[in-house]
């Protein structure tokens, strides 16, 4: 399934290893078959409601070196 440009496979959104750095408010609002979330250590930025409303919405996942950033 594909979401604003984002594959999910298996109810996985898995950006470890892609070069996305932020995700902009909405992206994934409502994604009902969205279950988890990977992201890589070089996000710095999940907008406001980004995630919101993805009701089986069950694990997000940080990369061990991850770094804190802005989060909506």
């Amino acid at each position: 399934m594909n979401v604003n440009g984002y594959e999910i496979t298996d109810g996985i959104l898995d950006l470890e290893d892609r070069s996305v750095d932020l995700i902009e408010n909405k992206t994934f609002l409502s994604a009902k078959a969205l279950r988890e979330v990977r992201l890589p250590a070089r996000i710095s930025h999940v907008g406001d409601w980004a995630f919101a409303k993805c009701s089986n919405l069950q694990k997000v996942s940080f990369a061990d070196d991850f770094r804190p950033g802005l989060f909506g």
